[in-house]
């Protein structure tokens, strides 16, 4: 962990420009007692998991403000070619996990009192591990990506944005050879469970800071929130002006979906 914290301190004080941080962090991914440490270890997160050599070529620093590490490994198992051939991990510094850890938990006690009274809310709860002061690990969800990313794939301007566009992407599901009507309704269904159950955990918690770069989506339909570090309505200000007005995020794009259009 001290050599994650190193690497991760070093990008954010030397370095200022997006391409020489990523570089620099490959650079230090193939020294040979950093490939020796980080290589063939039990996950952090899951120890039932094992993570083989260091895939540097996969790894890089993300673009948000804390600049945390995207770090790739293979997967040993030698069946792992017919399921995961890869684990991820994001290393995050200058973040207290401890309130993710906190938020994450109490979402999956949510989850487990729904579920006994029947209603499965489709709720993605990662895994997430504060590892020491401002320090710590989060599990990265397969096949998944923000609101933002998909909403970028068509901007009509400077200033506005498709709100139709993630039903868009949602209707890929059912383009040929491998989408179906069957595949779309119940990727529908799981967006909106998934929805439904966030929009009222997110207002039970107090759950702040939202924005579409802070909500993501899997390839099954599975809307979910990352990033808890507003909590128990500490809304983020700016200037002495509260951000956000509304007490849980539901949009227009999400009810174009909801309404299939």
């Amino acid at each position: 962990m001290n050599m994650w914290s190193d690497i991760a301190f070093g990008i954010n004080v030397r370095l200022a420009e997006e391409e020489e941080q990523r570089t620099w962090f490959k650079s230090q991914l193939l020294r040979s007692d950093v490939r020796h440490d980080l290589g063939d270890i039990l996950s952090p997160l899951r120890f039932s998991i094992k993570l083989g050599p260091v895939v540097e070529q996969q790894c890089t620093v993300k673009r948000s403000k804390k600049r945390p590490l995207w770090i790739v490994w293979a997967n040993p198992d030698n069946l792992g070619i017919h399921h995961h051939k890869l684990h991820q991990l994001l290393f995050k510094h200058g973040d207290d996990l401890r309130q993710d850890m906190l938020t994450l938990q109490l979402l999956r006690v949510m989850d487990h009192i729904w579920k006994e009274e029947g209603l499965n809310l489709d709720l993605t709860i990662y895994d997430c591990l504060s590892t020491g002061e401002d320090t710590g690990l989060i599990e990265v969800v397969r096949h998944s990506q923000t609101i933002m990313s998909i909403q970028g794939q068509r901007v009509r301007s400077a200033m506005q944005i498709d709100s139709s566009q993630l039903h868009k992407w949602f209707l890929q599901k059912k383009a040929p050879p491998l989408g179906s009507d069957t595949a779309y309704e119940e990727a529908i269904r799981r967006f909106t469970n998934s929805c439904a159950g966030y929009c009222v955990a997110t207002f039970v918690l107090g759950i702040r800071d939202r924005h579409n770069d802070n909500i993501m989506v899997d390839d099954s339909g599975r809307l979910f929130h990352i990033d808890f570090g507003h909590i128990l309505n500490n809304k983020k200000k700016k200037f002495g002006i509260t951000r956000e007005r509304v007490p849980f995020v539901l949009t227009s794009d999400f009810a174009c979906v909801i309404a299939r259009g």
